[in-house]
């Protein structure tokens, strides 16, 4: 879906002459009851939306605290590191020990909280180019009424939904995504102007991970020298073509391990890696833990 958003390149007049636009795409959107939520130095390429009914959680990022509660949601940029845990059941001996369940009837959640649980409604997601290239931050957003009916909207048809969301709730999932982002301080989006032919290798690497995406390759597919392509990439959006080919393997890998039960080695191939030895190495470099560990630890939160 596409949102019209900041506008950019404007005129003497203040007129703008483009836009650039948001390309949001809902990885998961769940609604659970955590009974520990241990995680340390964690990072994930995409965006992350937190929102707790009770409080008794926090993450830690860049030695400061940030407390989930009804009165707050925090944002979380991609490829942020940060920690978790629940105050009450804080656990010192296992750095990553993650146990809930999904909520599925609304009238428990006061029996849940009396009994020890954090409800905690999350929303990953990506904007695409450039909003996903924004600095790492945690960004704590205070809830206000629309936000809050947003959310009490939310959490009311979550219970009943695994996916597959109706018009009106893909809009009230949208709205909370952009009215949250509306918060973030305007100067913190400090975008160049995006060239065409850069905005174009953009959407054919994200669309094409598992073929060739080599520099000449990717030069031929711009119209350019391949040095000059390059020097244009690079200069655009902050880092090497074939970094950016990296980073899109790598999200769409932990898209796949984090919503399908495919095997390592579909996962490999789907993302352009020769094969599931490479694509294990690659993956740990990048997030810092291994495929494996990454599904089990954290496909069903």
């Amino acid at each position: 879906m596409k949102v019209l958003a900041v506008p950019h390149e404007g005129d003497p007049s203040g007129i703008p002459q483009s836009f650039y636009y948001l390309k949001t795409r809902i990885i998961c959107c769940r609604y659970w009851k955590l009974q520990y939520w241990e995680s340390v130095n964690m990072a994930f390429p995409y965006w992350r939306l937190y929102w707790n009914r009770n409080k008794g959680s926090c993450i830690k990022h860049q030695d400061r605290h940030y407390e989930l509660g009804p009165d707050v949601l925090l944002l979380i940029p991609p490829h942020t590191s940060f920690s978790t845990h629940l105050v009450y059941r804080h656990s010192t001996e296992n750095r990553y020990l993650l146990q809930g369940e999904r909520i599925v009837q609304n009238d428990m959640e006061q029996e849940l909280i009396a009994a020890g649980y954090v409800l905690h409604l999350y929303i990953h997601f990506k904007l695409g180019m450039p909003f996903d290239t924004i600095a790492p931050a945690i960004y704590s957003i205070v809830v206000n009424g629309p936000l809050r009916s947003r959310l009490e909207r939310i959490t009311s048809f979550l219970p009943a939904r695994w996916g597959n969301f109706s018009f009106t709730e893909s809009i009230d999932i949208l709205s909370l995504i952009t009215e949250s982002l509306a918060e973030i301080p305007e100067k913190q989006w400090h975008f160049l102007a995006f060239d065409t032919k850069i905005l174009r290798i953009i959407d054919h690497i994200e669309e094409q991970v598992d073929t060739d995406l080599s520099n000449t390759v990717l030069a031929g597919i711009a119209g350019m020298a391949r040095n000059s392509f390059i020097r244009l990439f690079t200069s655009k959006t902050g880092m090497t073509p074939q970094h950016y080919v990296q980073k899109a393997r790598i999200e769409k890998a932990s898209v796949m391990l984090l919503n399908s039960k495919d095997k390592m080695e579909h996962i490999s191939r789907k993302c352009g890696y020769k094969d599931r030895y490479y694509f294990s190495r690659s993956f740990k470099r990048y997030t810092g833990i291994s495929p494996a560990r990454y599904r089990n630890t954290y496909q069903n939160m």
